[in-house]
């Protein structure tokens, strides 16, 4: 049966999806269930899911923006009747999902406006702010009605889930001329490139966190001179730095070769990756030049 609570772990252990995906697969249940109005499902039960949602994505920072939203809805309608609850819980991820949208939309905009020149680009993992962006800025080529103008895309495999190919096929939908490589190989990829573009799950005045390898591609773009482009929003920047000390690690194991000796495997999925002279920012805003604000 696909009650609330069964979606709900679906979700959790979801290791695939983006924090977009992830963040709006999460509204549109708990909306599903308001507007059936199943009298159980509680603002507490809804605050304690997306609490239960953070801790399995700690790196994701539009859920924790969802729950200061969630937050400041509760406390203003502290007063309220009782039967306005669902209708204010409503509002809220509504009103989130709009953002979303919006935020994304512009943010391509934004992106697409600055690169019309640009011929290939080189990504990691699954980010729909990056498909957005690309598939926006393939839009704006497709129609000067040359070949030649396609852009190609060179996306990196993305292990351990291998979510990469899974972006290859979208991004070859939205137009995009497309490469996929093994991660081991960015460093060779690199120079056939223009620029990078990654996503970002969680952006402050430091760095930005995002899939592992994120850190080696923006390296490899800076000892090559090419520039990296991180696509985000306002709804991902948060004034707290989140501690490296804190990055989940997954995928932990252990083989012992004999008495005395061990070989821990470790996969972590994510990373931080301080910002460099090599980024700009995308947001729906404008394009920034972050490691100038943060004196690097």
């Amino acid at each position: 049966m696909d009650t609330f609570a069964h979606r709900l772990t679906k979700l959790r252990n979801d290791r695939r999806s983006g924090s977009s995906t992830i963040a709006t697969r999460f509204c549109r249940i708990c909306l599903s269930e308001i507007q059936a109005l199943r009298p159980k499902l509680t603002r507490t039960e809804i605050t304690d899911a997306l609490a239960e949602l953070v801790a399995e994505f700690p790196t994701m920072a539009l859920l924790r923006s969802l729950q200061d939203r969630l937050r400041r809805a509760a406390r203003g309608a502290s007063r309220a009747p009782a039967s306005s609850d669902a209708v204010l819980t409503s509002a809220v991820f509504e009103q989130f999902l709009r953002e979303l949208t919006e935020n994304r939309d512009q943010a391509a905009q934004n992106f697409a406006g600055s690169m019309s020149g640009c011929g290939s680009l080189l990504t990691l993992s699954a980010s729909g702010a990056v498909l957005a962006a690309c598939a926006t800025l393939s839009s704006a080529q497709a129609g000067r009605g040359r070949k030649s103008d396609l852009l190609t895309m060179v996306v990196c495999e993305s292990r351990p889930a291998c979510e990469g190919i899974a972006m290859a096929r979208r991004l070859s939908r939205a137009g995009c001329r497309v490469i996929v490589i093994a991660d081991a190989a960015m460093g060779t990829w690199i120079e056939n490139v223009d620029a990078v573009i990654l996503g970002a799950d969680w952006i402050d005045r430091r760095g930005f966190i995002n899939k592992t390898g994120s850190r080696a591609m923006s390296m490899l773009a800076s000892a090559n001179g090419k520039p990296v482009y991180v696509v985000g929003d306002s709804l991902r920047v948060r004034g707290t730095v989140f501690p490296s000390s804190r990055l989940p690690l997954s995928g932990i194991k252990a083989r012992r070769g004999g008495r005395g000796s061990s070989v821990s495997i470790l996969s972590p999925l994510f990373e931080r990756v301080k910002w460099g002279r090599e980024h700009r920012l995308v947001t729906e805003s404008r394009i920034t030049h972050p490691a100038r604000r943060s004196g690097h």
